[in-house]
């Protein structure tokens, strides 16, 4: 696969006398050399427009995650069902209790200390739920304050505007004007 038709080198040459420089100086010797760099770079590009395409890497597709940030609500939701699953935990350790009780008399104290550790860890799933609900509805209640005072202003735009007005009229009107009646 050949990619270039030709290759050009150009070497400056060093000038004869220190006062003198390899790069023009007039703008006539600019603009030549403005055309001469333009040339080279047609000459070095290959001649079909698709090769450009060839090289470059196929386009970029746009991944769509899922929010990996939980809103104050979606927080709530989760605690509470924490706190939902803490309790049948809880009341499973309580018929184990209520059940030792009657047929493992000797186990029965120890069934307590575990329905303790599950009653404990209910609470501060309820407490944890409790809190972040308590956000969640503070988080909506400032959106909705946010959103009336937005909607209260577009409300207040639009009265002073024409809106509601009979414009079938208007529009008769104005054709029985421009028809020259």
């Amino acid at each position: 696969l050949r990619l270039w038709n030709s290759i050009l080198v150009v070497w400056p040459v060093q000038p004869a006398h220190p006062s003198q420089s390899i790069f023009p100086t007039n703008v006539a010797d600019m603009a030549f050399l403005g055309r001469f760099a333009g040339l080279c770079l047609v000459l070095a590009a290959p001649h079909k427009a698709q090769a450009l395409t060839a090289w470059a890497d196929p386009p970029k597709r746009t991944v769509i995650h899922k929010p990996n940030v939980d809103t104050p609500a979606q927080k709530a939701s989760k605690a509470m069902n924490t706190y939902m699953d803490a309790s049948k935990k809880r009341d499973g350790i309580w018929d184990q209790a209520v059940e030792s009780k009657e047929k493992a008399p000797a186990m029965y104290p120890s069934h307590l200390g575990k329905l303790v550790k599950a009653n404990d860890a209910a609470s501060e799933a309820l407490e944890k739920a409790t809190d972040l609900q308590g956000k969640a509805v503070d988080t909506v209640q400032k959106e909705l304050k946010d959103l009336k005072k937005k909607y209260e202003g577009k409300e207040k735009d639009l009265k002073g505007a024409r809106y509601g007005e009979d414009f079938k009229a208007e529009a008769a009107s104005l054709k029985l004007k421009m028809s020259g009646a």
